[in-house]
Parts: C-alpha cells; structure tokens; sequence
C-alpha cells in the first residue's frame, strides 16, 4: 500500500501487516511527497523507482565508500545519525564524494538541517528510527545525494567492516584464546587458505610479543 516496504513473497507481506500497519499510512504519504518533489523537478512519475534504485548502484560502485558509511554509523550509532553521502552532480568516478555523521541532535532539531531536505524525505528519517525492529545495533539510516536524495535503512553487514571493527577490538583487549576463536574463525572463512594462515601467524606472533602467549601452539 504504502509502496516503499520491499518483501521477498505475498506470504512474508501478510506475515509482517501486524507490525507494518501502525506506519504504513505515514509511509505512504512521505512517499507521495516525493514522488510530487521529483515530478516537480521535472521527472516521470513512471521513473521514480527507478532513479532510486540508480542512485543506490551509483554510490555503491564508489571504491570503500560503502565501507566509510557502514563504519561511520557503526562508531556513532550512540547518537542516532543519519550517514549523509553527497557528490557533485556532474561526478562521474565519485572523487568528489563526502561522508558526514549527523547525529539526531541535529536532524530532528536544527532548523538549518530541516530547511535543507524535503518534508518527504524528514519524514522517512522519522520513520525509519520509530521501526519497532530499529536498533542502531543492527542498522542505520543513510542519505544518499547526488541529482536527487534517497534515504534506506541498511543493516549492518554480518562479515563487514564493522566485524573487522570487532575483531581487532577483541585483540586488544583479550588475550585468551577461547576469546579470539571467533576472531581466527572470521579469518579462516573470509580469506584464503594461505592468506588466513599468513595473517593468522602474524597475529599470533603480534600477541605474543605483547602480552605473551595468548594461544596454544597449533591451536591458530
């Protein structure tokens, strides 16, 4: 109804109402909103979908800059911030591209932040934080802004920069082996055989030199 809650069969759709319905309607009415905003600015309604989905593939073919997003959230997910990644509308490889941290101090109060954006598109930051299913341990809310913005809900990815984060934060502070197993266990099965090995070894090593043995031998 509200066309903007994406589901994989009609089954998962009726399996979610119960939660959907509370903002469906709220939904609905920011998503006509923009889509009135990019009809205005001289789009076809017809192509509205489309050039979101053409802004997401834009950014997420810029080199690390999915990364950079996912980390920034991931470090200030205490403040409850929109990931804002804007370029210049005549950017072609993304070298223009910034990445800011707006914190919701900001978005959902300064009267500068809510002049700039359309009441369309405040109103799905809104929304995407008053998901029920919303925790900024599990997921952010990213604006992507280039000849056009588009605000998604992303998760955290399970094997991503930010279980990168986790990993070296478990190196640092523990040293027993039953800690870092999930730590090896990452390597392991991101990496190549020998690529996991040559990092693993380096670890250990690293450990030792620091703290003493954190591990059997043979046991990474």
């Amino acid at each position: 109804r509200c066309e903007t809650a994406a589901y994989c069969s009609k089954q998962c759709a009726r399996a979610d109402w119960e939660r959907h319905k509370h903002i469906c309607g709220s939904l609905r009415q920011a998503h006509e909103k923009a889509l009135a905003d990019f009809v205005a600015q001289g789009g076809r309604a017809k192509d509205f979908n489309q050039s979101g989905d053409d802004l997401q593939s834009w950014f997420n073919k810029v080199p690390g800059l999915a990364n950079e997003i996912e980390l920034m959230a991931w470090t200030h997910r205490s403040q409850a911030p929109i990931i804002l990644a804007l370029v210049s509308e005549t950017d072609i490889d993304g070298s223009t591209a910034r990445v800011c941290m707006i914190p919701r101090s900001i978005w959902d109060e300064n009267p500068r932040f809510l002049a700039t954006f359309s009441a369309a598109h405040l109103e799905g930051i809104r929304l995407s934080f008053a998901e029920a299913s919303f925790s900024a341990n599990t997921a952010y809310v990213r604006m992507l802004c280039k000849q056009g913005t588009l605000v998604s809900t992303r998760g955290f990815k399970p094997n991503g920069p930010v279980r990168a984060v986790q990993i070296v934060e478990a190196l640092t502070a523990a040293t027993k082996p039953e800690d870092l197993a999930d730590a090896f266990a990452w390597f392991e099965n991101a990496l190549t055989a020998k690529d996991a090995h040559d990092i693993l070894q380096f670890i250990r090593q690293r450990s030792r030199l620091l703290h003493g043995c954190t591990s059997p031998l043979g046991s990474v």
